[in-house]
This record gives C-alpha cells, structure tokens and sequence, in this order.
C-alpha cells in the first residue's frame, strides 16, 4: 500500500483533493444553516391565482392598519386576471401553506374609484406586524424553483418560505400543481400565539 502511495502519489493528491474541497463546502454550508434556530412566526402572503380561469371586474387588496389586515375592494374599470388574487397562511410549525377562503364581495353598492373595506373572519383575531423581518429575525423568501435534469429542463415553479441567515425553510406545499403562488406578495406576519 506504501509503495503504491509512493509511485502514484500525483495520482492520488488528484482524487482525494477534489473530494475533500468538495467535503470541506457542504460542510460550510450545512453546519452554519444547523446552528441557526427554528422559526417561531407564520405570515400572511397574498398571490396572483390565474387558475381560476375567470376575469374579475373588481380590484381586491389586503393591507396592514393598526396590525390587523384589512380586505377592501372596488370597482375594477375592465375585467382582467390580474385582479384574481389569492390569500394564503404559511404555518411554520407544520411547514404548510394554506389557501384562507373568502366571499367575493358583491360591487353592486361601490362608487367607482372608492375602496370599500369587508371582513374574513379567519383574519378578525389575528395580530399583524408588516415589518420585512419577523421577531425571530426570519424575513420572508419567494424565488423561482428550476427542476433541472442532465439532459432535460422540466419548468419552474414558485416557492415560497423563510429565510435568516443561511437557513433557508421552505414550503413543503411544491409538488401542488394547483398552487403556483405566482407573484407572491408578502402581507404581514402573525405576531400572536
């Protein structure tokens, strides 16, 4: 064995380093991401739905005001699908996203360019906050997902989650085809337990 390392000492240095440089960054990448601890806050994301399949006349946005979200709505002027947008909850503990159903507000009492605000009760209990970094110091994530292979590119897709620091939590919701979370917005996060 001595002897073999001797003669072919180029010959192993050219395979074992590689593989140690290699060994040596997933190392540094996975041990920083371990140290960094578990997010404690879900958020609140709103997302462009074209799968509806259907044009609204309406205009429909969720803001923040005194650390509630407040839906509103008004009239649209044109039909378009860009005014079918989708509220979601993230729930850190299950690692899920959630669709938050809500009735489509009838526009037949609005005044044109006025908005006019309406109530899910789902949101009526929950704390706000819309700063971009939660307590935890997570800070919401949404980048486009390639699924790549050696001799084939199969799409993109959405993804959405947390980040902070070099720990990256993402939703385990991407294989659902029906949640593309197109243009993901993030709203607030839920500061209450």
């Amino acid at each position: 064995m001595r002897k073999f390392l001797k003669d072919n000492l180029f010959l192993v240095l050219g395979v074992s380093l590689p593989l140690m440089l290699v060994g040596v960054f997933a190392v540094s990448k996975i041990v920083p991401a371990m140290t960094v601890a578990d997010p404690q806050y879900s958020f609140i994301f709103e997302a462009q739905n074209y799968s509806h399949g259907s044009k609204r006349d309406i205009m429909i946005e969720f803001v923040v005001q005194d650390e509630r979200i407040v839906p509103r709505y008004k009239k649209s002027g044109d039909k378009n699908y860009y005014n079918n947008r989708s509220l979601y909850r993230y729930d850190h503990q299950t690692n899920a996203i959630r669709k938050i159903d809500y009735p489509t507000p009838d526009i037949a009492d609005l005044e044109d360019d006025k908005w006019k605000e309406f109530k899910i009760a789902e949101l009526e209990n929950l704390k706000i906050s819309k700063d971009i970094a939660a307590p935890d110091g997570y800070k919401f994530y949404n980048d486009r997902y390639r699924n790549r292979g050696l001799f084939y590119s199969g799409g993109s897709r959405r993804i959405v989650g947390m980040k902070k620091d070099s720990r990256l939590v993402k939703s385990e919701d991407l294989n659902n085809s029906r949640n593309n979370y197109y243009d993901a917005q993030f709203v607030g996060w839920i500061i209450n337990k």
